[in-house]
C-alpha cells in the first residue's frame, strides 16, 4: 500500500508541475501503479535477486558519500564551518571516500 501511494504521489507531483491546469486521471493512475508494482515484483522474483545485494548496492555508495564527501563539502560551502577547514586532511578524506566508492563499484562490475 505504501509503495502504491508513493508511486501515485510522485506521478501526481510531476503531473502538477508540468500540467497544473489538467486534472489527473486517478483511475488510470491507480491501475498503472498496481500493474507497475506487480510487474516489478514478478521480475524481481523471477530473476531471484539477492535482497541484501540490492540494499548493498544502494547503501554503500550513499553511506560513503555521507561519511567522507559531505562533511568536506560542507566545510567549504558553509561559511560558519570554515574554521574546520584543513586542506591536507580534507583532501585525504575526499581521496579515501573516492577510493572507497570506486573500489565498491569496481568490485560489483568485475
Amino acid at each position: 500500500m505504501g509503495t502504491l501511494e508513493g508511486i501515485q504521489g510522485l506521478v501526481v507531483q510531476q503531473w502538477m508541475k508540468k500540467w497544473p491546469e489538467k486534472p489527473v486521471n486517478t483511475v488510470g493512475l491507480k491501475r498503472f501503479s498496481v500493474v507497475f508494482v506487480v510487474l516489478t515484483c514478478w521480475i524481481a522474483g523471477y530473476a531471484n535477486w539477492s535482497v541484501i545485494g540490492m540494499v548493498e548496492m544502494v547503501v554503500v555508495p550513499v553511506l560513503a558519500t555521507i561519511l567522507y564527501l559531505m562533511p568536506v563539502y560542507a566545510f567549504y560551502r558553509v561559511e560558519r564551518l570554515k574554521h574546520f577547514r584543513q586542506p591536507f586532511l580534507d583532501g585525504f578524506t575526499v581521496l579515501v571516500g573516492v577510493v572507497a566508492i570506486t573500489a565498491f563499484l569496481v568490485d560489483k562490475i568485475f
